[in-house]
């Protein structure tokens, strides 16, 4: 279950990050989705996620929520057990359940003109989705339905890969995500001392603020630490007794 709930705490930290997706029929939507993001600049949202031991029971194997919070480059997000945060010099992560604290110089990633895919540096799911639909690697077919007046559906099948579908539901008129299914082709343990089962993630989206007026203490490392000039990390008194896993010093 750590595995898994960590797999997806990172993921949901770039799930949207500004996208350069390229337009095709079929994705005209998806392409809006993306843009109402990046067109925002800043947001926050709220994920509530559900985890379920197979594709069709409505029992939770487990849940638990994360704040996102974006501003240009910088983001931040939050749950129960884990912080990560990234702003023009670093990346740090806080593992409050192992007591870790891990932090690295950020570097972005140069524009490439003939990868537009990978111009943020980070993978972001709807430019896969794109970038697969397009290149047909993996063979990944795709289908759109009306939920009704004020909800669209994507849904993605896949041959090969991490999932086996997708589907991602949202706003017909804002294009803002309002819920996202991910169904996983691998077993995995999603209850500790239970059997390995193919589990299936529902993220609802909620709360969502385009534009917000942010603290800049919300994107600074120093709520949790002072970075010395020689790259030594001087914790805060709360995180004292956190391992730290400094790569600033390599």
């Amino acid at each position: 279950m750590k595995q898994l709930r960590f797999i997806i705490i990172v993921c949901s930290v770039f799930l949207f990050l500004p996208s350069f997706l390229t337009a095709q029929a079929d994705l005209k939507d998806l392409e809006k989705i993306s843009k109402s993001y990046k067109d925002a600049g800043s947001y926050q949202f709220d994920l509530y996620y559900s985890i379920f031991n197979d594709y069709h029971t409505r029992q939770k194997a487990d849940e638990f929520t994360m704040n996102i919070f974006s501003n240009g480059d910088e983001y931040y997000c939050k749950g129960n057990e884990s912080e990560m945060l990234i702003n023009a010099s670093y990346t740090l992560i806080v593992d409050h359940e192992n007591k870790v604290v891990m932090i690295d110089k950020y570097e972005k990633k140069e524009k490439k003109k003939d990868n537009m895919f990978e111009e943020v540096g980070m993978d972001s799911l709807l430019q896969q989705i794109t970038a697969q639909v397009k290149k047909k690697e993996p063979e990944i077919t795709s289908e759109q339905k009306n939920i009704n007046e004020q909800e669209k559906q994507y849904i993605f099948n896949y041959s090969d890969g991490e999932y086996t579908m997708v589907k991602i539901n949202y706003d017909a008129a804002s294009f803002l995500i309002k819920k996202m299914t991910l169904y996983y082709r691998e077993k995995t343990e999603t209850t500790e001392g239970q059997p390995e089962t193919t589990p299936r993630v529902e993220i609802i989206y909620a709360h969502t603020i385009l534009h917000p007026q942010f603290d800049k203490k919300v994107f600074s490392e120093k709520k949790y630490a002072e970075v010395k000039n020689d790259g030594q990390l001087e914790l805060r008194a709360e995180l004292k007794n956190y391992k730290v896993i400094n790569h600033l010093l390599k």
